[in-house]
């Protein structure tokens, strides 16, 4: 998709500005659950590395989908129903940790949230995943809502 040029700009800065993602997932009976993770983004695709234990971690597995979102700070928004921010709708990918793509991605993982992702790593309830947007959205300000850029590239 070729996006405006202030929509990709947008996108880019929410993406590079912010470091988790709100999730929304459901679980087998369909009901909604709402949590977050950080993220790593990469060649286009999300990556969260997230506990077993958790409820997003098996509706995110056993539905293959979920919709993300990443959103402004409210202290960063002048009003807050026109607050920025960029979602999308993706499919789910477990990323097998012994492999040279989970272990790529645990790296650049480590690069930008530091040491704690040697000690999630290294337990074994935590998955990777990889988060594929299909289709997004963007709210720019009121009447500023466009398509989300896809792929999405940062450099």
């Amino acid at each position: 998709m070729n996006a405006r040029p202030e929509v990709l700009e947008a996108t880019r800065d929410l993406l590079q500005r912010y470091q988790s993602v709100a999730l929304a997932t459901t679980n087998e009976a369909g009901e909604p659950h709402s949590s977050s993770a950080p993220f790593l983004l990469h060649q286009g695709n999300f990556f969260i590395l997230v506990s077993g234990l958790a409820k997003h971690t098996a509706n995110l597995l056993n539905s293959k989908r979920c919709h993300l979102q990443v959103i402004a700070d409210e202290q960063d928004t002048v009003n807050p129903f026109a607050r920025k921010r960029v979602s999308y709708h993706c499919r789910v990918h477990l990323v097998p940790r012994p492999s040279s793509r989970g272990e790529e991605i645990l790296i650049l993982l480590r690069r930008r949230f530091g040491p704690t992702i040697d000690m999630l790593g290294s337990l074994p309830d935590f998955q990777l995943l990889e988060l594929i947007p299909q289709s997004g959205n963007i709210v720019m300000s009121f009447g500023q809502a466009h398509p989300a850029p896809l792929p999405i590239e940062l450099d």
